[in-house]
């Protein structure tokens, strides 16, 4: 029996580590991700072995083949099939009872940055209250933070917007348009509230443009932004009742963000609009409805 025993004999069995590297970094929801981590990699692992390459040289082309799956959600080829369930949640019409309920409380279920430092509701949590006219979509997000900094994007306090505007047979995609967005919306310590974005995007001027309301509270503040339904259908291209959307809440006592909370996603929301809930503004679904993706 051959008894030798080459770099990829140990190198393999280490992928079993996978499963706990991923849960304890983003959770349970990570294990979703775990086939399009591993099954490539070894699919072409063994395709090249079949073709006759030796062991090391096998796994060295795998691992070339496979490298952009391991760069994060939006380099997936969207070829790849996934399937991917998001809630589906009804805005309220603004006016009604309804729209004064918050829709979620984000707290330590929340947490996606930072577990081992967060103090607890005091130090970092929200409440978040949505509602539509045929105007506007109005965003109010009710933030608990013990201490306030404010700085550059995106290592400071503030509320993080994510947006995906494209249609139902698109939304969700790994890949990024100009449909789907990114905003950071920061409180006013010295001067006044602002909409902002990172270095590297590009959204509609408008969108920055929006006036920013902000309430400070001594356990606090809250966030309140008006979005145009109007200016939402201009960069869809079409009349928007139906949205991907998620809100994120950063926080930072001292220098870069030290927790984050998030609704619906993960921390890689900005690269992966997969996770974003759908959100209808004008034709309601049954409560507790899921929207099933398969990209």
């Amino acid at each position: 029996m051959d008894r030798r025993c080459d770099w990829t004999t140990l190198l393999l069995p280490l992928t079993a580590l996978i499963p706990a590297v991923a849960m304890a970094r983003w959770g349970i929801g990570a294990l979703a991700d775990l086939p399009y981590l591993t099954a490539p990699l070894y699919g072409c692992f063994l395709l090249a072995l079949a073709l006759g390459l030796s062991r090391p040289a096998a796994f060295g082309l795998a691992a070339l083949l496979t490298a952009g799956l391991w760069a994060g959600s939006a380099n997936l080829p969207p070829a790849l099939a996934r399937a991917t369930l998001v809630p589906i949640f009804n805005v309220p019409v603004a006016g009604t009872p309804a729209a004064a309920l918050p829709l979620v409380r984000l707290g330590a279920p929340h947490l996606v940055v930072g577990r081992g430092v967060w103090k607890g509701p005091d130090d970092l949590s929200a409440t978040v209250r949505m509602a539509a006219d045929s105007e506007h979509l109005r965003l109010e997000v009710a933030v608990t933070d013990e201490k306030l900094t404010t700085g550059g994007v995106p290592n400071y306090d503030g509320v993080e917007l994510f947006l995906d505007l494209r249609d139902d047979a698109n939304r969700g995609r790994p890949h990024f348009t100009r449909q789907c967005i990114t905003l950071f919306l920061h409180p006013a310590l010295d001067g006044a509230p602002r909409v902002g974005t990172l270095t590297d995007d590009q959204p509609p001027p408008a969108l920055l443009e929006l006036p920013l309301q902000c309430e400070q509270r001594d356990d606090g503040y809250t966030l309140t932004l008006d979005l145009p339904r109007a200016l939402l259908d201009e960069i869809a291209g079409r009349r928007v009742t139906r949205l991907g959307l998620d809100l994120g809440v950063d926080d930072s006592d001292s220098n870069g963000r030290e927790c984050q909370l998030m609704w619906l996603g993960r921390a890689d929301n900005y690269v992966n609009p997969r996770r974003l809930g759908e959100f209808r503004l004008d034709d309601p679904a049954p409560l507790g409805s899921l929207r099933l993706t398969v990209f």
